[in-house]
Parts: structure tokens; sequence; C-alpha cells
């Protein structure tokens, strides 16, 4: 999974998402204490819900034609960033509104995508 082509086609980015999840609940992170032992969903759930999900479609898309530009990124935000990698707790959005959101206080910065995307 490390080959960089892979990882930026549509499957490979969710494979590596879901991979790098699995990882983080385990304890595999640079800080164990904010993920360790949250619930995620399974693999079939996660690949399921995301190649149906017309968001992570269309920020696929617009990664793609950025020329893989890495804010553009499509990223997994947990909702309520307690409540774990669940089907009802996460969504896809760009890896920069996942890092905006993560720095403010999240109970006042939402994301809100409608047909069209922010960029």
């Amino acid at each position: 999974m490390g080959d960089k082509k892979y990882n930026r086609t549509f499957k490979g980015k969710m494979v590596r998402i879901y991979a790098d999840m699995k990882k983080r609940v385990n304890g595999n992170t640079r800080a164990p204490e904010l993920y360790l032992g949250l619930p995620i969903c399974t693999k079939e759930e996660f690949y399921e819900f995301t190649e149906n999900d017309p968001i992570y479609i269309k920020l696929h898309e617009k990664w793609k034609e950025s020329d893989y530009d890495y804010f553009y990124k499509p990223s997994i935000d947990r909702i309520i960033p307690e409540k774990g990698y669940v089907l009802s707790n996460i969504r896809w959005i760009t890896e920069q509104d996942n890092k905006k959101r993560h720095k403010a206080d999240l109970s006042k910065y939402d994301i809100a995508y409608d047909d069209d995307l922010p960029f």
C-alpha cells in the first residue's frame, strides 16, 4: 500500500484511509490517547459507504483536477471525535477543512457541502 500512484486512485485512497483509521484505533499513532479503543466500522461498511458517497466522489475528482494538491485531498472527519469511526459519525471533507475544523472550537465550525464544493 506504499505505492504513491495507487494511493491516489479512487480505490487506493479509500483503502489507505481505512488502514490509517484502523492503525489509530489500535494505538499505532503519535497520539494514541486520542484514538485507542475508539469504535470503528468494518472495512466492508466503510468501502460501501465511500463508494456510494457523492461527496467522496466529488472530492476525489477535485483532488485529481488540482494535480493532487495536499489541501484538497479527501479526508475522513469524525464529526464528534469521541464517537470514533462509526458510519453515523464520519463524513468526507477536504484535508484543509479537516485541519481547520480540528484546530477550531469544534462546536463552532461546521462543514456543509451542498451541490457545490468550496473550491
